[in-house]
């Protein structure tokens, strides 16, 4: 077994700055391969392969052991090994399971409920407790569904999953703590696989941004209507193009919990009152 100093000084200088991110170990059997461990604890093996370029290269025994390599919007290197991507660099957001809001916390989307719009997602309620709980949403006021937006309900003054669309509002199944799926796709709405369809009449006119956690009441938070409970992930297409992909994530400066971005490369923090928190870290990182 080989130190991985040693080996380092073998790295061509394009990947030698990351050699402390890296455990190295060559094994010699009589097939030779270079196995890396990356700084995430992601393990990957380099085969004696067709170079590609950029490569990340090994040099070894005469030999030299090639993996295809990207660097990613931080400048960090990637290396793609059987279809998977691994990050060899520093990890500038850590991906989480799940974020958790704690009834006072709101993450801005960015983006309007107008047009051909839908959106998925997977919530957990954790406290169903309150009467009108709101995991998203976009209308004119927190009383009133006027001008018509578009909001998915946690028991709004009921005890089931509801769906406002436009001005009309669509009951679904009672209301649980247990993990659900949902996707909104304009009127159609699907929770669990499960398709219902609310009326269209009107259609939507709110043209605020919809916030996840609560309503855009108007650019106001509605200080009755907060989510409670966890999200994994939260997705948002307009006419079929995505937009938003929100991904739970900490970022590693300062600890923050909030989501990235994918779509746009930006991290999206809480602008509630309350605060969000992380869940278990899914061993990825950004």
């Amino acid at each position: 077994m080989f130190k991985p100093a040693g080996l380092c000084a073998r790295i061509p200088s394009l990947v030698g700055l990351f050699c402390a991110a890296l455990l190295v170990f060559a094994f010699l059997t009589p097939s030779i391969a270079i196995e890396l461990r990356t700084s995430m604890g992601d393990l990957i093996t380099l085969n004696e392969v067709k170079q590609t370029s950029p490569s990340l290269a090994v040099n070894y025994g005469g030999k030299t052991y090639y993996a295809p390599m990207t660097t990613d919007h931080f400048g960090h290197i990637r290396i793609r090994y059987n279809d998977l991507v691994y990050s060899v660099g520093a990890c500038d957001f850590q991906v989480l399971e799940y974020l958790y809001f704690d009834g006072a916390s709101v993450i801005n989307t960015g983006i309007d409920p107008l047009g051909d719009i839908k959106i998925e997602t997977e919530f957990q309620g954790t406290n169903i407790a309150n009467s009108t709980i709101a995991l998203f949403g976009s209308r004119y006021n927190h009383t009133s569904n006027s001008p018509p937006g578009l909001v998915f309900w946690l028991r709004p003054n009921s005890t089931a999953f509801t769906l406002d669309y436009g001005s009309n509002r669509q009951a679904g199944p009672a209301v649980d703590t247990n993990w659900h799926t949902l996707t909104v796709n304009n009127n159609v709405w699907t929770l669990d696989g499960v398709a219902r369809t609310a009326p269209t009449t009107g259609g939507i006119t709110s043209p605020y941004t919809i916030y996840l956690g609560n309503i855009n009441a108007s650019n106001q938070f509605a200080t009755d209507r907060y989510f409670t409970g966890r999200v994994k992930y939260f997705r948002i297409y307009k006419s079929g193009v995505m937009v938003r992909n929100f991904i739970p994530s900490r970022r590693a400066s300062d600890g923050v919990c909030g989501v990235w971005d994918s779509v746009t490369n930006t991290f999206f923090e809480n602008i509630g009152p309350g605060n969000v928190s992380c869940g278990a870290s899914s061993g990825s990182c950004l």
